[in-house]
């Protein structure tokens, strides 16, 4: 009896031991923020954004539309392209079309046959960004880190693991979003009155990164300052946070206080998700911008916001046209396009690639599917003008060319991939012409 009582207590002290190691290990790695735990703060943050977009009653029943966000049924079984579009095949632009799945990013024509193909990762993270040479180097953002490829998918070279979203080049520069997860404690604030709260103690200081094309690193532009010492602090309210103060003394005011519980690692108090530069052609017709300024999509404050190229400092904004918007950019010289996931749910069913006229504001523009398809979004969606005007649309699992009046021209969804099927993890799109890509061998028509 003595013996098995004392066998019993060395198996509970195993086990406690095992637990102990395990949770000793885990906290390194989550402090770390190293592999897995970068990863399941990825799936952590995706579960509870799924439950925000459901108290938004993202997710409504019924509708006109053919399709919701889980109805793939209407793609053809073999190839994956949507049927009964063929009264709108001269509609569709001839471009190819460049898009990411799980840790791997595809090169594929409007037949859906496909041309290309680089991978990176083997599964064990999200690729969310690219930025395709004309010489088939593919400049990748995966799992928090920022990967050179050749057109064989040889690594060139590497980044450090802060990375996340978008990653573009403009004049010779890398500029790549930086979600580095900091403690409060060591660090500078430059906000007055700014409280953040989470369990963790950390929370994300979203930068802008320039790197060299050989990834030295050669910048890096934090939005807090970009914010706060340019005066813009009071687009943190526009999450809804709190003000607390005795407001007869004003003593020690509380102006900004978040708590963003519902995250997994920390308080994301912008989410910085997107950059474009602005071009000579841009600052020629944009009395308010510069040639070579930053203009960055802060989605939890639903807003784009345009930064100085010298001093980095925010210049220019605009807050509440668009809701939980992705991929900010200058479309023409006088709109500024986003994906706008939410704004314009309520009166269509799904999100819209939204072009407001910064010239006449009157006269904004939308390509949207609905009525006859949608794409509601919440948490992603990125989108790509083609050649000849359409809009290329990704909403996590799907691709659409939609016309801007006659609604969805193309679609195409990767059948035969069991990740995307199970997980939804196409988060990148963009478009070429064949022209313009010289490491293909193919024959241009």
């Amino acid at each position: 009896m003595f013996a098995k009582l004392v066998k019993f207590l060395l198996a509970c002290f195993f086990l406690f031991s095992l637990v102990f190691i395990a949770s000793v290990v885990g906290m390194f790695f989550a402090y770390k923020n190293l592999w897995p735990a970068s990863e399941m703060a990825h799936i952590f943050n995706f579960v509870n954004e799924k439950k925000i977009a459901e108290l938004v009653n993202f997710q409504r029943d019924g509708g006109e539309a053919k399709f919701r966000k889980a109805d793939f049924s209407v793609f053809d079984d073999e190839t994956g392209l949507l049927p009964g579009l063929e009264g709108r095949v001269g509609l569709v632009s001839q471009e190819f079309v460049l898009y990411s799945h799980g840790s791997a990013i595809s090169l594929i024509d409007k037949q859906a046959n496909e041309l290309h193909r680089w991978e990176y990762g083997n599964n064990k993270g999200f690729l969310q960004g690219f930025y395709l040479f004309s010489n088939g180097n593919l400049l990748i953002n995966y799992g928090g880190k920022l990967v050179m490829l050749d057109k064989d998918s040889t690594v060139l070279w590497g980044s450090r693991n802060n990375n996340g979203h978008d990653v573009i080049v403009y004049d010779d520069k890398i500029y790549a979003v930086e979600h580095p997860l900091r403690k409060f404690e060591n660090t500078d604030l430059p906000c007055d009155g700014l409280v953040l709260e989470h369990a963790s103690g950390k929370y994300f200081d979203d930068q802008v990164a320039i790197f060299s094309l050989q990834g030295e690193l050669l910048r890096e532009i934090r939005l807090f300052d970009s914010l706060c010492k340019a005066d813009f602090h009071g687009l943190l309210l526009a999450n809804g946070y709190l003000f607390e103060s005795d407001l007869t003394t004003l003593e020690n005011p509380i102006l900004y206080k978040i708590d963003q519980s519902e995250y997994a690692n920390g308080v994301d108090p912008l989410h910085l998700n997107s950059i474009y530069i602005i071009s000579p052609e841009d600052a020629a017709v944009l009395d308010f911008a510069n040639e070579g300024d930053i203009l960055v999509s802060l989605r939890n404050i639903n807003s784009a916001v345009l930064l100085d190229k010298e001093t980095g400092l925010a210049k220019w904004e605009m807050t509440g046209r668009f809701v939980r918007q992705h991929e900010v950019n200058i479309v023409e010289q006088r709109y500024i396009a986003a994906f706008d996931n939410i704004g314009s749910y309520h009166s269509t069913g799904s999100s819209r690639v939204l072009l407001i006229d910064l010239l006449h504001e009157q006269e904004n523009r939308s390509f949207s599917p609905a009525p006859d398809y949608s794409f509601p979004v919440a948490i992603t969606g990125s989108y790509a003008f083609a050649d000849n005007g359409n809009v290329l649309v990704i909403d996590g699992r799907r691709i659409f060319e939609v016309h801007e009046t006659e609604g969805v021209v193309w679609g195409y969804y990767p059948v035969n991939n069991e990740k995307i099927a199970r997980s939804g993890v196409t988060l990148s799109i963009d478009s070429f012409s064949c022209e313009e890509l010289d490491f293909l061998k193919v024959t241009c028509p």
